[in-house]
C-alpha cells in the first residue's frame, strides 16, 4: 500500500466478527493497517468469507493482544453472544 493513501499510518486492530470484521476490511483497503488478532474471537467462520473478510489484514497471536491495544489508533469489536 502505498505512503500517500488515505489512512497510511493508521493502526486498526480487529477483534470483531460480521459486519465489523468488514469494517475492518474497508479500512485497510483504504491505506490503514489492520492487524487481527488470532484466537480472540469465537466462532466458526465459513472460510471463504474468512477469507474474504480478512484480505490483506496482518494476523497476530493472542499474546500479542495488549501490546497491539497500547499502540491502536481504532480498535474494533463486536458483541459476543
Amino acid at each position: 500500500m502505498s505512503d500517500h493513501a488515505l489512512l497510511s499510518g493508521l493502526l486498526v486492530v480487529d477483534l470483531a466478527q460480521e459486519p465489523g470484521r468488514t469494517g475492518a476490511r474497508i479500512l485497510g483497503d483504504l491505506g490503514a493497517t489492520v492487524v487481527r488478532v488470532d484466537g480472540v474471537v469465537d466462532g466458526a467462520v465459513d472460510p471463504l468469507r474468512a477469507a474474504v473478510w480478512d484480505a490483506g489484514k496482518a494476523v497476530a497471536p493472542a499474546d500479542q493482544l495488549d501490546e497491539l491495544l497500547a499502540a491502536a489508533d481504532v480498535v474494533i469489536e463486536t458483541p459476543h453472544a
